[in-house]
């Protein structure tokens, strides 16, 4: 079971990358014309989460997925499932979602925030009720790292919708955006 899971993630987590590698990289294999190359596979075993890197026989287990992968590809590719208008939407609406996270990721720059231990402190004071255990406050000094970090947390998240929604007014301002409803 374990190993279905670790082998869907795998190929879960390689199908997003290219399917074309540069010209210079060794092929060590070929699915129906489609070649799989030593930089694709080093890249596949990138993308696989640190605690599955001592996996025995990782390297062919990421290729063996790579294989599957590109039969599944040149199945869809031979049966013109790229041209089936249900599919051209899916891969337009990927498209989208991919430009704009790309775009977010290059513009969208929230400002660095810290957590003073006050502030710490202060957020425990105020919510003491509900850091007890049968009546009894939990102690502070065994709260304040998650504490800390979940303030953290939350400052980045505030941060990062700041600086999203202050690029979207940006984008507002100097776009041209008309609203139609319906009465």
């Amino acid at each position: 079971m374990k190993k279905s899971i670790f082998a869907l993630s795998v190929f879960l987590t390689v199908s997003s990358l290219s399917l074309h590698a540069e010209e210079s990289s060794k092929v060590v294999a070929e699915v129906n014309g489609i070649k799989i190359t030593e930089q694709q596979l080093d890249e596949a075993l990138k993308a696989v989460p640190p605690n599955m890197k001592s996996v025995p026989n990782l390297r062919s287990m990421v290729l063996e997925n790579l294989i599957k992968e590109d039969l599944l590809y040149s199945q869809a590719l031979k049966e013109n499932l790229e041209n089936d208008p249900e599919v051209r939407k899916a891969i337009e609406m990927a498209k989208k979602r991919i430009l704009i996270l790309y775009l977010l990721k290059k513009h969208v720059k929230p400002s660095d925030v810290k957590v003073s231990d006050a502030e710490v402190k202060a957020f425990y004071e105020k919510n003491k009720k509900i850091f007890s255990v049968n009546g009894k406050p939990v102690d502070f000094k065994s709260l304040e790292p998650r504490l800390k970090e979940a303030l953290l947390e939350n400052k980045r998240k505030e941060a990062y919708i700041k600086s999203l929604n202050d690029y979207i007014n940006k984008l507002r301002a100097s776009g041209k955006v008309k609203v139609f409803t319906a009465k």
